[in-house]
C-alpha cells in the first residue's frame, strides 16, 4: 500500500494484524492504539473493533465532511468504502453458512 504521507502510516505492533498504534500528526510521538477483535489460540473471543466498524466510521466520517467539502474524490472513496463493507459482509455469511464463522477455519 503506498500512502501520500508516511508519517500517517499505522505500526502494526505484532506483525499480526491485531495490535496497531495510529500516529497522532503534529502531537511527537503521540499515538492512538487499536485492537481488533480476535480469536485467541484456544479459541476464545478476544473484544476488540472489527473492520466493519472502522469502514463504518470512515464511511459516516466522509459524508459529514462531503456535505460541508463536495468532490468526486470524496464520493468515490465512499463508494469503494460501501464495496469494501458489502464484500466483508458477504464474506461473513458465506462463513456463517458454512459453519465457519468465529473459528480458526476456512
Amino acid at each position: 500500500m503506498s500512502i501520500s504521507r508516511p508519517e500517517h502510516m499505522p505500526t502494526d505492533m505484532n506483525g499480526d494484524g491485531i495490535h496497531y498504534e495510529l500516529p497522532i500528526p503534529g502531537r511527537d510521538g503521540m499515538v492512538t492504539p487499536i485492537d481488533f477483535m480476535h480469536l485467541s489460540q484456544n479459541g476464545k473471543l478476544v473484544d476488540g473493533v472489527t473492520n466493519e466498524s472502522i469502514i463504518l466510521m470512515l464511511i459516516d466520517r466522509l459524508q459529514k465532511l462531503s456535505v460541508k467539502f463536495p468532490s468526486r474524490e470524496t464520493s468515490l472513496a465512499i463508494t469503494n468504502l460501501q464495496i469494501a463493507l458489502m464484500w466483508l459482509e458477504e464474506r461473513t455469511r458465506d462463513r456463517e453458512e458454512r459453519g465457519v464463522e468465529g473459528k480458526h477455519k476456512l
